[in-house]
């Protein structure tokens, strides 16, 4: 028996590989092929939402183990700015995008600098403006956001490391602590995120967020680099079809 699972392993791992490589060059090409029939984040896009009954408030891009496409990213904010949602946040595990968020501006006021008043961003130590406000000149802003482990899992665990000090030196008791308390202590300055999309060939949550991912709905996209309008709106009909039972 355990020759035949170690002659069998080694052939199912090699089908399972190919089926990635074939999977994620199909997703590429479709992608590519989308592309040439779809607005780019430079032009005007026009969105035609008529059909869709909900849009998230808040929208997380959770980038997987792939390089980061910044202008692909920057493309994410222009479509997310136009349909005028709330919140969108960016995460990764290395915090790779959160320490270039610079370069992402960047992108995205190349692409789109009519939406620069639509747009708000996370502030960061090299800002000079004042970004609290969420409304700019009668729009409401779409404001941007930046997360990596830090933020997520790695947050819960040093948070848990705060509250057991606490009580063994005496400054807090077991029975304090309760769901608000918690609530309190890993609140962000945004709502919990009501749609995810996870970028990559792993579909996983990498982390992120999940004392705030109660009721997230995840939607897995291939890769991240090349992506389309199109794709970002078969995400978006996706997620108005979807049922959130909460718990239910």
């Amino acid at each position: 028996m355990s020759t035949l699972l170690h002659a069998v392993l080694p052939i199912v791992h090699f089908v399972y590989s190919v089926y990635l490589v074939i999977s994620t060059q199909w997703a590429l090409i479709q992608s590519r092929f989308w592309k040439k029939f779809s607005c780019t984040a430079s032009g005007s896009p026009e969105w035609d939402v008529s059909g869709i009954k909900k849009l998230p408030g808040h929208l997380a891009v959770v980038v997987g183990f792939e390089d980061v496409s910044f202008v692909d990213l920057a493309k994410i904010i222009c479509w997310t700015a136009s349909l005028r949602i709330p919140h969108v946040s960016f995460y990764d595990l290395d915090g790779v995008i959160k320490k270039n968020s610079s370069k992402l501006r960047r992108e995205f006021e190349i692409l789109r600098p009519n939406l620069d008043l639509r747009v708000t961003w996370e502030p960061d130590k090299t800002s000079t403006k004042d970004h609290t406000a969420n409304e700019i000149n009668g729009f409401t802003s779409t404001k941007v956001h930046f997360l990596s482990y830090d933020n997520g899992k790695h947050g819960i665990i040093e948070f848990t490391k705060e509250l057991s000090h606490a009580v063994s030196q005496g400054f807090l008791k077991t029975s304090e602590i309760d769901i608000k308390l918690i609530d309190e202590k890993l609140q962000y300055n945004f709502p919990d995120p009501d749609l995810a999309i996870v970028c990559g060939k792993t579909f996983s949550t990498f982390g992120v967020l999940p004392w705030h991912i109660r009721v997230t709905e995840f939607v897995h996209l291939s890769t991240h680099h090349d992506v389309t309008q199109q794709d970002f709106m078969n995400i978006l009909v996706r997620y108005d079809r979807c049922e959130q039972r909460y718990g239910k």
